[in-house]
Formats: C-alpha cells, sequence, structure tokens
C-alpha cells in the first residue's frame, strides 16, 4: 500500500512538474514588441504554470526564424502581407485579426509648434 502511494505521489508532481514547465513562444515585431510584454506579464500571473518567451525582430527575420526552428505558438508581424506571402510553406495555421499599427505624431502639450493633422 505504501509503494502504491509513493508511486502515485510521484506520479502527481511529474503532472504538476509538465505543468509548471509549459512554454509559449511568441514570435514578434518590433512595434508590438511593448504591449505583447505587458500582455505576457498579464498573463503569467494568471498562468502561473507558463512562462512566455518573446522573440522580436523584423518580421521577415522572425519568419525566417520560426521556419529554421519550426517551434513557436504565435507569429504577430507588422503586416497581414508576411502571413499571406509566407502561407505556402505551410508553416502557419489558423488567423486572428488583433490589431493594426498606426503611425502618431506626439506633441508637447498645447501643440507649441502648431502641428496640423496634415503630415504630407
Amino acid at each position: 500500500m505504501v509503494g502504491l502511494l509513493i508511486s502515485c505521489t510521484a506520479c502527481d508532481h511529474k503532472e504538476v512538474s509538465i505543468l509548471k514547465t509549459k512554454n509559449l513562444l511568441i514570435y514578434c515585431g518590433i512595434t508590438m514588441v511593448k504591449p505583447m510584454t505587458h500582455i505576457a506579464a498579464n498573463f503569467e500571473k494568471e498562468h502561473p504554470h507558463v512562462k512566455v518567451t518573446i522573440v522580436q525582430g523584423g518580421s521577415q527575420d522572425l519568419y525566417n526564424s520560426l521556419k529554421m526552428s519550426r517551434q513557436g505558438d504565435l507569429y504577430l508581424p507588422g503586416s497581414a502581407s508576411y502571413r499571406t506571402d509566407n502561407l505556402k510553406d505551410g508553416l502557419l495555421g489558423e488567423t486572428v485579426f488583433l490589431g493594426y499599427n498606426q503611425a502618431a505624431l506626439m506633441v508637447k502639450k498645447g501643440n507649441p509648434k502648431n502641428f496640423s493633422g496634415d503630415i504630407g
């Protein structure tokens, strides 16, 4: 009976250990790193058994890395074109639209240099 309990306890610890070592690998375009780092930190707090790793860089460089390693969970390129251009390789699965990049011009309070919305 004691041997059986030890075996079961060992199995339980092994399962818990597996849960604690779960990794989520995200390839993230450079413009989305800051918000994704914040999201990853919150996710890890809510799911302490998951470690989120963010690989950052240019979208094509990231794709080349995931193509070589054949590992990863999320690919967040700077443009949808990277996904469509690389579909032929068969590495990218389901797509979900998360958002898009938009340029913004930041000015001092009161806009002392009178920048207008027309920057063209």
